[in-house]
């Protein structure tokens, strides 16, 4: 019999047809090399500080640091520092990464994870080795390992689920074990000996002897029915606090008959923390406190303006305390307390950087002085850093020495002629509190506002011994000004500039007899109005003048504006802000924020009076501090590090990537290809090391990051979901996946049709 084709069937391969023409057409115009319009493109990026950091622990000479990822934005990863030296902790790997967001801490290899957008709490187990996920437990309000076994607490089962790691990978669920109490909201949970304790909001303590998790038996409380909301323990006693404030005090040398031996009233203090060497180690608002066993203060570890503490861990006679402005290490020996060091830094620390030669000199809070090797701008790599107890604000580099401004030291001058081991010259200290530095010949200015906005000159030409030879005052003292406002100055065009809160631009001559003279003004007296002053920068003649409402742009030969209120790139005080500028050729780059990120604007300024913006925003996730512009590439200092981008094309398909060598670093092409809504990238390595896998648009816009890992050598396939970064599905059309190891980039093509 003669078949023929239905008129639906017919339809069908004519659409089949016109889809494999599309696609073809697509294929064809795919296979000539592709070039991005976008200006600029990020080459690179370094991660050198911990922000989010959310909890520790130490094991000899070595720290755990877990923290939130801000390059990945929904990831962790455990970093490990050498502690040995305990004032100049240094990082030597990045243990662990996976895609988890929110709260976090360590119990061992235990980590939990609270999850940002459904506000529910998982923990994960990691690998002996700590690189990889092998088992997650869902929701649960605890879970505690003895012995392989894992016990899983959740307040909305009146139950108790037992897991046994039967293999380093494999777990399987024992049994459930219902409490005989009903509807128990378990508030705390300690293991001591063959017996766990569960606090309670409504049921007391309960006793659970789990020696055979087969017959798990409730024992004989001496607390019930109270609302019990912490605990703590050693081997030989327990603490509860009950939700009255009172504290309980349990011997639990037997732990399965605890007694009571007091009940401690009006302490004032909450059982957050941990016993260790017969001192209670405990949370307060901003700091830590020492209490003895009878609940008499010791001693108080002030910290250092934290808003909040995550967690802290004692080793020896050293304390680790996790805050939101990283980890700050403290000598329990000292009287004082001392702080010894940091690592890690919060989001609003880092504030100026210098490029010289191949490296960047950056002035952070958490470290001082920051180096970094960008002679292959495509792998920055970390020199050092020198740790400064201050809050450091600004740096000037001129020759072997770094000078900063320190809000808390003064002028700090550090030798740099090994970058790799900065060393101390010397130090001056001004009462006002430093914010801004500049240098001219052997005088450096500095500009401070503790005490008023004032302007400071300094003789350097003895290094070992800075001297302050003059001192000008600008504006009255205003205690806002001391912390919350960047001070500015800058020597240009044979002029001081200097710029206080929402005070007047004031422009100065200075001379080492008369010091400081009034030269002009812009802005009017005493406010000007225009909000806080982010940056005054130079190009040839012109000066550039950053506030809240925009930026003003002066003429130095006329002292007169090219460009007055309101300014450009902003305009609003509420509006976007714009932080620094940069300028290649006639193009200036400005660094803008926002509420919830940044951007990157390009500005024509071949008629500075008329600046005619050039390209759409460079959106990032995260405000900017300060922008650099040299040798076609762009310097970004930001919250956690530094980003590189070049005016150059990067994403340029690599020919070489087409003949495929033994045991050579390799990217092969995507498959399926074209695709939807999915597809799987395959390369490999042929030795350890970092690698990244990036998504890009036709235009060069990075769209999605698969892969951003240290990894051992072999061969490695991973998926594309088709989301973009947002979590946006990405539109049909051509794209670019760059594949980087080392210094070896590979970038091939594919196609997505839907």
């Amino acid at each position: 019999m003669k078949y023929s084709k239905s008129n639906h069937e017919k339809t069908i391969i004519k659409n089949e047809s016109i889809l494999f023409i599309i696609v073809w057409f697509l294929i064809q115009v795919f296979s000539s090399h592709c070039y991005p319009q976008q200006l600029l493109h990020k080459v690179s990026g370094l991660d050198i500080y911990d922000d989010h950091i959310h909890n520790i622990y130490s094991s000899d000479s070595i720290l755990y640091v877990l923290r939130a990822d801000w390059d990945n934005r929904n990831g962790f990863s455990t970093n490990i520092y050498n502690i040995a030296n305990l004032s100049k902790p240094y990082l030597i790997g990045r243990q662990h990464k996976d895609t988890f967001e929110g709260e976090s801490e360590f119990q061992d290899r235990i980590v939990f994870i609270k999850d940002s957008d459904f506000q529910h709490p998982f923990f994960t187990v990691l690998s002996e080795d700590g690189t990889e996920t092998i088992h997650t437990f869902w929701y649960p309000n605890k879970v505690i390992e003895s012995d392989s076994i894992f016990f899983e607490f959740r307040s909305f089962d009146p139950e108790i689920r037992i897991h046994q790691a039967l293999t380093p990978t494999v777990f399987q669920q024992n049994q459930n074990y219902s409490l005989s109490i009903s509807n128990p909201v378990f508030t705390g949970f300690t293991l001591i000996g063959d017996i766990i304790y569960l606090t309670t909001k409504n049921c007391g303590l309960v006793l659970l002897y789990v020696v055979d998790i087969n017959s798990i038996k409730e024992l004989p409380s001496p607390i019930a029915g109270e609302n019990l909301v912490r605990i703590i323990s050693d081997n030989n006693k327990a603490w509860i606090e009950k939700d009255s404030g009172e504290i309980i005090e349990l011997d639990v040398s037997n732990p399965r008959q605890p007694e009571i031996i007091r009940i401690i009233s009006d302490t004032n203090f909450h059982l957050t923390g941990f016993w260790s060497d017969d001192a209670f180690y405990l949370k307060g608002e901003k700091n830590i406190i020492i209490l003895d066993s009878n609940f008499n203060l010791e001693k108080i570890v002030t910290l250092r303006k934290p808003d909040f503490v995550d967690s802290f861990v004692k080793k020896d006679s050293t304390l680790f305390v996790s805050t939101n402005y990283g980890v700050d290490i403290y000598n329990l020996a000292d009287e004082q307390c001392k702080r010894l060091s940091r690592i890690g830094k919060s989001t609003d620390e880092p504030f100026h950087f210098e490029k010289h030669d191949n490296l960047l000199y950056i002035a952070n809070t958490a470290d001082g002085l920051t180096i970094i090797d960008v002679t292959n701008a495509r792998m920055p790599r970390l020199l050092s850093n020198y740790y400064l107890n201050g809050t450091s604000r600004d740096i000037k580099i001129s020759g072997d020495y770094a000078y900063i401004a320190d809000h808390v030291n003064g002028l700090v001058i550090l030798d740099i002629s090994q970058p790799e081991k900065p060393k101390w010259v010397s130090s001056l200290n001004i009462y006002d509190g430093v914010k801004s530095i500049d240098l001219h010949e052997e005088i450096l200015f500095l500009s401070a506002a503790s005490d008023g906005g004032s302007v400071y000159a300094i003789d350097i030409s003895d290094k070992s011994m800075p001297e302050l030879i003059h001192r000008q005052n600008l504006v009255p003292t205003n205690p806002w000004m001391s912390w919350f406002s960047n001070d500015n100055i800058l020597f240009a065009g044979g002029y001081i500039w200097c710029y206080f809160e929402d005070y007047p631009l004031f422009s100065l001559e200075y001379n080492s007899v008369n010091g400081f003279i009034p030269k002009a003004q812009f802005g009017d007296s005493p406010y000007t109005g225009w909000g806080f002053g982010s940056e005054i920068k130079a190009f040839e003649n012109l000066l550039y003048f950053l506030t809240e409402s925009g930026i003003r742009i002066i003429d130095m030969n006329t002292l007169e504006y090219v460009i007055e209120k309101p300014g450009f790139a902003g305009g609003s005080l509420w509006g976007p802000w714009p932080q620094s500028v940069a300028l290649q050729g006639d193009t200036l780059f400005i660094s803008q924020s926002y509420q919830v990120g940044g951007g990157i604007e390009a500005y024509n300024m071949t008629e500075p009076a008329n600046p005619i913006q050039t390209e759409e925003y460079l959106y990032y996730d995260f405000q900017s501090s300060e922008i650099i512009f040299e040798d076609d590439y762009l310097y970004m200092l930001m919250p956690a590090g530094i980003q590189i981008y070049s005016t150059q094309i990067v994403l340029k398909i690599d020919e070489k990537n087409k003949s495929h060598e033994p045991g050579a670093f390799y990217l092969y092409q995507n498959y399926p290809n074209p695709f939807n809504p999915q597809t799987s990238f395959r390369f490999s390595i042929p030795n350890s090391g970092r690698v990244t896998l990036r998504i890009f648009d036709i235009q060069g816009r990075q769209v999605a990051t698969i892969v951003d890992a240290d990894k051992p050598a072999g061969e490695y396939v991973v998926t594309w979901n088709g989301m973009d970064r947002f979590g946006n599905n990405a539109t049909t059309g051509i794209y670019l996946y760059q594949t980087q190891f080392d210094e070896h980039i590979r970038t091939e093509k594919m196609i997505l049709v839907k």
